[in-house]
C-alpha cells in the first residue's frame, strides 16, 4: 500500500492531537510558528480555506484535522482560528490512520514525548558530538525514558493489529531476545556479528524493562510507530532494520498482559487495564520497595551513560582503568553504582566503581560482586566462562585517596545481596 506524502500541515495536526482540551485558539502567527512556514494567501483571505471538509480530495489539510477529531472556525478580521473537538470525543482511530507518513529524527520525537535528551549531546566519554540526533549511543535504541519520566517504545506498524475495535501490539520481544542470545552463542569467531548481536540484546533487554516497569506501575506508555524494513529472526545479526517513516502517537498505550511461556506482551492503544488485571497504579517515587532495584537494573544499564559527571569523576579516581579488569579503553568504561541508583540519588565517588561495560552488566545482574575486602566474586553460573580469571582476584585499579575509595559498608550491603541471589540460583 502506498504511503501518503508528508504534509507541511502535519505539525499543526500533531499539535492538535497532543492537546487534552476541548478547544484551542491559535493566531495565524502561532500557526505559522508551528508550521515553520507561512500560511498561503488563500488562508488569510477566504473563509472557505478553513472549511471542515472530510471528503474533498483537494482539501487535504482540512481532511487531516477533521480525521484527528477537530473542527476549525476562522476569524479573518482578527487573524485567529478556533479549533474545537468534533462532539464529545474524536472519531475512533483506525489502524490505517496510524501508519506513519513522514520521517523525523527519533531524538525530536523522544524529546516531544517529555523524555530528557540532554545526554544525546555527549559521547560516552563526555565529549560533545557534532550532531546529537545521530548519536549512536541513543538514536538506534528501541525504548527510551525512565520510571520517573515514563517510557517511549518503538513499535513497527506492520506488527500492529486491530482486535475487538482496539489497536494492539501482540509484542514478542521476549522470544526475540531469546533468539538473539542463541545466535550470539552460535556466532563463533565472528567478532563483528557478536558485537552487533550484543547491541541488539541490550536494546531488547531495555525494551522489556520499559514494558515490565510500565506494567508493574500501570503507567501509560508512549509509542513511536515505525514503518520500513524490519529484519526477521532469520536475518537478525546479519543486518539492521531500516526505518523509512516514523511518527509519535499522542494517544497513551497500556500493557495488558504477559504470556511468559511465549515471551509475548499485549500492549493496547488508549485502553487502561481493567480491575481484574490489578490496575492499581504504583507510585513513581516507590524506589525503596523490596526488590525495586531488580525491576530497574536493566534500565540502569541503559541510562548509566547519561551520568556524565559521575563517570568523569570515577575515571579520574581510578586512573582511567576498569577496577576489575584493568582495561584502559575509555569507550568501554562505565560508572557503576554500588548502592543502586533506584534506591536513592548518590553520586559520591565512594558509591561508585569504574567498570568495563560487560563487567558492569554482570554487576547489575548480581552475577559478579566485589566484597568489602575488595575481592571479586563470580556467580557459579559463570564458572565455565572466560570470566573465571577474575574470581577471587583483588581489584586491579583502586583510588589512592581514601575519600574516593569505595565504601566498605556499601560493598558489604551489595555483596550480601549477591550471596542471597546465589543461594536462590
Amino acid at each position: 500500500m502506498a504511503i501518503s506524502r508528508p504534509s507541511k500541515y502535519d505539525p499543526l495536526i500533531d499539535h492538535l492531537k497532543s492537546l487534552g482540551t476541548h478547544e484551542v485558539k491559535l493566531t495565524f502567527a502561532e500557526i505559522d510558528a508551528l508550521l515553520g512556514d507561512k500560511l498561503p494567501p488563500a488562508a488569510l483571505q477566504y473563509p472557505a480555506w478553513w472549511a471542515n471538509s472530510p471528503t474533498d480530495p483537494t482539501h487535504s489539510w482540512a481532511r487531516r484535522w477533521t480525521a484527528a477529531g477537530w473542527l476549525a472556525r476562522v476569524d479573518l478580521a482578527n487573524e485567529r482560528v478556533t479549533f474545537e473537538r468534533a462532539g464529545s470525543a474524536p472519531p475512533p482511530m483506525r489502524l490505517i490512520d496510524l501508519r506513519p507518513t513522514h520521517h523525523e529524527p527519533v531524538m525530536d520525537l523522544v524529546e516531544r514525548a517529555g523524555i530528557d535528551v540532554s545526554g544525546w549531546a555527549l559521547t560516552a566519554d563526555n565529549v560533545p558530538v557534532a550532531n546529537p540526533r545521530a548519536n549512536p549511543n541513543y538514536c538506534y535504541n528501541w525504548s527510551f525514558g525512565s520510571p520517573m519520566e515514563g517510557f517511549v517504545l518503538c513499535l513497527w506498524y506492520d506488527e500492529l493489529s486491530e482486535r475487538d475495535s482496539q489497536i494492539v501490539s501482540d509484542n514478542d520481544m521476549g522470544h526475540h531476545l531469546q533468539t538473539l542470545e542463541r545466535l550470539r552463542s552460535e556466532a563463533g569467531p565472528d567478532a563483528a556479528k557478536r558485537s552487533r548481536l550484543s547491541q541488539q540484546i541490550r536494546r531488547a533487554q531495555e525494551f522489556l524493562y520499559a514494558v515490565e516497569e510500565s506494567r508493574r506501575r500501570n503507567q501509560p506508555l508512549q509509542v513511536i510507530i515505525n514503518a520500513g524494513v524490519r529484519r526477521d529472526d532469520v536475518e537478525i545479526g546479519e543486518a539492521s532494520s531500516r526505518v523509512a517513516f516514523r511518527e509519535l502517537d499522542y494517544e497513551p498505550w497500556y500493557v495488558h498482559g504477559h504470556d511468559e511461556a511465549r515471551g509475548r506482551w499485549l500492549i493496547v492503544r488508549g485502553v487502561r487495564p481493567g480491575a481484574d488485571e490489578d490496575s492499581t497504579p504504583l507510585p513513581v517515587e516507590d524506589d525503596t520497595s523490596p526488590g525495586a532495584d531488580d525491576a530497574r537494573r536493566l534500565g540502569t544499564i541503559r541510562v548509566r551513560r547519561g551520568q556524565a559527571k559521575f563517570r568523569a569523576d570515577l575515571i579520574g579516581a581510578y586512573g582511567g582503568k576498569c577496577a576489575v579488569t584493568g582495561t584502559r579503553i575509555e569507550e568501554l568504561l562505565e560508572a557503576a553504582h554500588i548502592v543502586p541508583h533506584a534506591q536513592g540519588t548518590n553520586y559520591r565517588i565512594s558509591n561508585g566503581l569504574l567498570l568495563r561495560a560487560d563487567i558492569h552488566t554482570l554487576y547489575d545482574l548480581h552475577l559478579l560482586s566485589v566484597d568489602d575486602r575488595y575481592r571479586v566474586h563470580l556467580s557459579k553460573r559463570l564458572m565455565l566462562t572466560d570470566y573465571l580469571r577474575y574470581h577471587g582476584a583483588e581489584l586491579r585499579s583502586f583510588p589512592t585517596t581514601s575519600a574516593q575509595q569505595p565504601s566498605s559498608i556499601y560493598l558489604k550491603e551489595r555483596h550480601d545481596r549477591f550471596i542471597a541471589e546465589e543461594s536462590a540460583r
